[in-house]
């Protein structure tokens, strides 16, 4: 049910109607196949020449793949064969060689090839556009510049994609999104903005190679039929396809250069009508004109006439199957337009030149399109002398129809024949009775007796006129109608072109709202985030701080203890010095009885005093084991406290002063 919504949505969009690519029925599963081989032939016949004959019927039953140079590069509808172009050539040898209906430029690869002087032309432009890539000859220097390119224009496609890159794309190109799917849409965006944007003269070979790629990759299944088939692609696959193609087409233009002679000219290739030929004077024409009422060529490039926006003047196309099933008298257009371009031709043929020309049959409701005869019609009236015919029949899948395919070739001569041909003929082949020639001779005839017949004829021939006049005015009609309706769908579709820029600009505004408040949201988030680092980094300082003060308190209370403990030896060591003084002293003098009473009074002191620093050293130790650093504060400001009150204290009782004691002893 899906599939079948997706079909509906594609019949409903895009402007197909002129185009006749509706996609008329959905194919689930079904793969493209590329089939290069041709119809297997039949019978054959040969008219004329017999042993150029005998070539040319070789040259019609040739089938199969055929790769050389670049003959297998981009495909294109309704191709001659290679090797049936090499035998035509071998067989019509010459200096320069003109193909008016080019297309892909099969013939114009193997003339260079053989080294001739090449002129081709078509009114398809992609025809010209992939004769042009397949013709290319180019140095080292520019096959170096066009590979490195192809590496350009694949990388800016690959970071397109990377970065998600918006890209502006013509309505003409929008217009068939649908035959796409989604990711190989965008990535054939990518090579398209990609190659658009070279600046080089190799420009046109990189739009070849992409060229290739836009049916491949799309929903159609074929060049030649626009039914609808389903094939899973991996991403970027349409450009690794790309890369592999760019590489493919090098090898085929390397291996082109070897095969061309030295001192071959480049292939002239113009974009022109068959009619009005720009090439004059070329030794040998072989050229495969369309085939009455079988494919349209112009039509079949939709796609690519979107990507490149081209001009496909479709009303100028010679026998198209449109034309066929929407007019009565499309044969006879036909086989004007053979007199037309046959005229064109003869006159680009140097005098004592050779055209071949490969047609065949068409089929319309049923019937064959005789070509045959008509074309000998055309060539005679030309002033061209016939040479052989040979002929094979085929079968034609579609119908299962037995057709006849030809190569009729003439010759140039020197003096040119005059244009005389049997009425009946000349009328049989422009789809003509024999009607306005009785007409003609009756009135010839009219006398005095036949005039009521006269009369009768005028009344007819007036009847005819009338009918003649009502039939224009139908046209007439009908084309107005048409106008009305193709203006309407003109205007329908820059209305919708209108709906989709503003849907699209809608979109964008969209898109760009929820980028802002994505990117607001970010900076708010960032915002909280900083601002957390940045209390976490104040957080941080302010414990590497703290630690600071507490390893400087602890220092500081070290070093304290050490002052004190280091006050307490100095005092020891004065004492001790003090000591030593005295005993020295008393040692060289008598002792007194006051001095006998002082040193007994001052070893008792000093007995008791060690006794009592004893026992505080011995208080001082056990509550820093037990309460630690904080009481341990506390407790050395209560010894500070109660050694002053010693000093003052032992002061008033009269400690022993030996300065003191000698001024008593005086």
């Amino acid at each position: 049910m899906q599939k079948r919504k997706y079909n509906e949505e594609v019949l409903t969009k895009g402007d197909l109607a002129d185009l006749k690519g509706l996609p008329k029925k959905v194919n689930l599963g079904e793969q493209k196949r590329r089939i290069s081989a041709q119809v297997e032939a039949g019978k054959a016949h040969i008219e004329g020449d017999e042993s150029l004959g005998k070539l040319c019927v070789t040259a019609l039953r040739t089938s199969g793949e055929f790769k050389r140079a670049t003959q297998g590069f981009h495909t294109y509808p309704a191709r001659l064969h290679p090797e049936a172009a090499r035998l035509l050539l071998e067989a019509l040898p010459g200096k320069s060689l003109g193909d008016p209906f080019c297309g892909g430029g099969t013939l114009l690869v193997e003339a260079l090839i053989q080294g001739r002087e090449v002129h081709g032309s078509d009114l398809n432009p992609v025809a010209t556009l992939v004769a042009t890539a397949r013709t290319a000859l180019l140095s080292s220097q520019q096959l170096n510049e066009l590979e490195a390119l192809f590496d350009s224009i694949y990388r800016t496609a690959c970071a397109s994609l990377d970065n998600k890159k918006r890209i502006f794309l013509p309505s003409s190109i929008l217009k068939y999104k649908d035959w796409y799917k989604t990711q190989c849409f965008e990535e054939l965006a990518a090579l398209f903005d990609a190659t658009r944007s070279v600046e080089s003269e190799l420009k046109p070979l990189c739009q070849a190679v992409f060229s290739s790629l836009v049916v491949k990759y799309s929903l159609r299944a074929s060049d030649t039929s626009n039914k609808v088939v389903y094939i899973a692609r991996k991403k970027g696959a349409v450009v690794d396809a790309y890369a592999d193609k760019a590489r493919e087409y090098l090898t085929q233009l390397r291996e082109l250069q070897t095969l061309v002679p030295p001192g071959t000219n480049p292939a002239d290739i113009t974009l022109s009508d068959a009619r009005f030929l720009r090439f004059h004077n070329v030794d040998t024409i072989i050229t495969s004109p369309p085939y009455p009422g079988t494919y349209d060529y112009l039509p079949l490039q939709q796609l690519r006439q979107a990507w490149f926006d081209l001009d496909m003047n479709e009303d100028s196309e010679i026998g198209s199957r449109r034309s066929f099933k929407s007019k009565r008298n499309a044969y006879e257009g036909w086989l004007k337009d053979t007199d037309d371009w046959m005229a064109s031709a003869a006159n680009a043929l140097a005098i004592g030149g050779k055209i071949a020309i490969v047609v065949g049959e068409g089929i319309q409701a049923g019937r064959s399109l005789k070509v045959a005869k008509p074309t000998m019609n055309a060539a005679q009236r030309a002033g061209l002398k016939f040479v052989c015919s040979a002929s094979v029949d085929r079968k034609d899948p579609a119908t299962n129809q037995k057709k006849i395919e030809y190569i009729l070739v003439f010759e140039k001569s020197s003096e040119t024949p005059k244009n005389i041909l049997p009425k009946h003929d000349l009328n049989e082949s422009r789809g003509l009775g024999a009607k306005n020639s009785d007409i003609r001779e009756i009135r010839t005839f009219s006398s005095r007796e036949h005039r009521a017949e006269d009369s009768e004829i005028r009344r007819m021939r007036d009847d005819h006129q009338d009918e003649r006049r009502m039939r224009d005015n139908q046209r007439d009609e009908r084309r107005m109608r048409d106008d009305h309706r193709d203006d309407r769908r003109m205007r329908d579709n820059q209305r919708d072109d209108r709906c989709m820029r503003d849907d699209q600009r809608d979109d964008r505004r969209m898109r760009d709202n929820q980028r802002d408040d994505r990117r607001m949201r970010d900076n708010q988030r960032d915002d909280r985030r900083m601002r957390e680092d940045q209390r976490d980094d104040r957080r941080m300082r302010d414990d590497q701080r703290d630690d600071r003060r507490m390893r400087d308190d602890h220092r500081d209370d070290r070093r304290m203890r050490d002052n004190q403990r280091d006050d307490r030896r100095m005092r020891e060591n004065q004492r001790d010095d003090r000591r030593s003084d005295r005993r020295s002293r008393d040692d060289h003098r008598p002792e007194t009885m006051q001095a006998k009473k002082t040193r007994r009074f001052g070893e008792a002191y000093r007995e008791r005093h060690e006794k009592t620093e004893d026992a505080r050293d011995s208080r001082e130790e056990r509550p820093r084991r037990r309460f630690g650093d904080a009481f341990r504060e506390r407790h050395q400001e209560n010894d500070t406290h109660a050694g002053k009150f010693l000093k003052t204290t032992h002061g008033k009782r009269g400690v022993f002063d030996p300065k003191n004691a000698d001024k008593k002893e005086k």
